[in-house]
């Protein structure tokens, strides 16, 4: 297929500003899941080195609800600033009409489509099943890397620790234990300093604490034993990391189908959906972009937002019918897409001229291009 001039023009308009409001829409997004991670680090639930990572394998799952929608705000603004310059206008004096406009649209649509595909189905469950990789793997290896100093943390069975302050090092300063003792009671442990340390021949990992004091207590006796160490450690039992399979979100297409359960129904048909949402909302983008000079290009940006939410909710809610069996499989999401395909050949018929679209369905000629 050969472009014409004025296909590469509205190309090059709609395509810059596709990767305008993408990236803007990615950095603000971006931000809000940094600051978001950071806090999980402050909170003790994230240890520092594993932020990066985490940062951006979440970037994927951005992408993949982004791209369409960058692409329809791109659309609408782009045919938006032609309209509103009077553009629109003039091209259809030159014989040019909204068959042949069209076009350009359907290519950056199956490009968009394209992309996004590739996002739902390989790259996204990668990314769920590295995530979940990494969360297991930052556990099984310390109970304490986690720790957030100046509050209370419960790691193990029964143990409550309390630090001041993490040097550089890692290490934790002016410490406060309180576990349970093997004989029965707590061990109450304060200590100016502790490290983590890991036995080299049972691979058991413990915190050393330096120089300090343990107290010995049982509830209802009045006999304590207090002890005053220059090191001391102190084993704490973590929970058993188990290495289970990856989630639905995190599963390929072969595995949704072969598992065939509700939960992996609705996956297998969202990420097939997405891809298709896409391609719609770029064909719904021309027709809903309309508008006049006086108006200006945002004339209508407030009501295809408003299209683009009731899309998105219904995707959303179909998906959930799906999963808690309320409809059968066969009918599952499919339906949402039939109902947009009706709504997007309304509004291409209201645009263009319901005679226009009647002469197309029943292929009696007088369409002008």
């Amino acid at each position: 297929m050969r472009l014409s001039l004025v296909d590469r023009y509205i190309l090059r308009e709609a395509a810059q500003v596709w990767v305008a409001v993408t990236a803007i829409l990615i950095l603000v997004l971006a931000s809000n899941s940094l600051v978001h991670l950071l806090g999980k680090v402050v909170e003790g639930e994230l240890t520092g080195h594993v932020v990066l990572p985490f940062f951006l394998l979440h970037l994927t799952s951005y992408f993949v609800t982004l791209i369409p929608l960058g692409l329809f705000l791109a659309l609408l603004l782009a045919f938006g600033r032609l309209y509103a310059e009077s553009e629109m206008a003039a091209l259809g004096a030159c014989g040019i009409g909204l068959a042949k406009l069209f076009r350009p649209v359907v290519i950056l649509g199956l490009v968009a489509a394209g992309i996004t595909a590739a996002l739902t189905l390989w790259a996204s469950p990668w990314a769920e099943r590295a995530s979940s990789e990494i969360t297991a793997r930052v556990a099984a290896e310390s109970e304490f890397a986690g720790l957030a100093p100046g509050r209370f943390n419960r790691v193990g069975d029964g143990v409550v620790l309390f630090a001041e302050t993490r040097s550089d090092g890692g290490g934790l300063r002016e410490v406060f234990v309180v576990s349970p003792a093997d004989e029965g009671g707590e061990h109450i442990v304060r200590a100016r300093a502790a490290e983590e340390r890991v036995d080299r021949e049972s691979g058991r990992r413990y915190l050393e604490f330096t120089d300090g004091h343990r107290y010995t207590a049982r509830p209802g006796s009045d006999v304590a034993r207090s002890i005053t160490f220059a090191e001391h450690g102190i084993h704490i039992p973590g929970q058993r990391v188990e290495p289970g399979g990856p989630d639905a979100d995190g599963m390929s297409l072969w595995r949704l189908l072969e598992r065939g359960q509700p939960k992996h129904i609705a996956e297998f048909q969202w990420r097939i959906s997405l891809p298709i949402a896409c391609f719609l909302l770029a064909l719904a983008a021309l027709p809903l972009s309309h508008t006049t000079p006086r108006k200006g290009r945002y004339g209508k940006i407030a009501i295809a937002l408003l299209l683009y939410l009731a899309y998105s909710n219904l995707l959303v809610f179909a998906r959930d019918m799906v999963e808690e069996e309320t409809v059968p499989a066969a009918i599952g999401m499919w339906w949402t897409h039939v109902a947009t395909i009706v709504a997007v050949g309304a509004l291409i018929a209201h645009r263009a001229g319901w005679r226009w679209a009647y002469a197309v369905i029943f292929n009696r000629g007088g369409v002008g291009a």
